[in-house]
């Protein structure tokens, strides 16, 4: 590897996020364990809403967020509804929209909404890290 692309490719490890948190509304359990564990190393404090409910009911408890990541398709409540009600506690916090569902009108779609950002499942770690960094530093 050469030391130019060493300089473009950020380890998770240059990511410092400590003292920041992050609710994710994500129903399937093994997908959260996966956030879980590529997280970790960046020091955020990660919150599980296992659907939007409950997403909308912890963000209305503890509103101090820096960044939510909703799955769009969950039970109960998918994400395009909790991004709703979401922003209408705090129109300032960013909300990214994660599916698996991917199709390049849904993702015009959900960007004009309002969402900050758009992943298709499976997520590219280094694009995702990328991206809450630009909103989180």
């Amino acid at each position: 590897i050469t030391e130019e692309l060493k300089a473009k490719r950020k380890d998770v490890k240059d990511f410092n996020w400590t003292g920041r948190k992050l609710l994710i509304a994500e129903d399937e359990e093994l997908n959260y364990k996966l956030y879980s564990e590529i997280f970790k190393p960046t020091g955020i404090e990660l919150v599980r809403a296992e659907n939007g409910r409950i997403a909308v009911d912890l963000f209305e408890e503890i509103s101090d967020f820096d960044i939510v990541i909703l799955d769009l398709k969950m039970p109960e409540m998918g994400g395009i509804e909790a991004f709703k009600h979401i922003k209408k506690i705090k129109k300032e916090v960013p909300v990214f929209a994660i599916t698996a569902f991917a199709m390049e009108e849904e993702k015009q779609e959900i960007e004009q909404m309002g969402f900050n950002k758009y992943f298709a499942k499976p997520i590219n770690k280094g694009e995702l890290f990328s991206t809450l960094n630009e909103f989180l530093s």
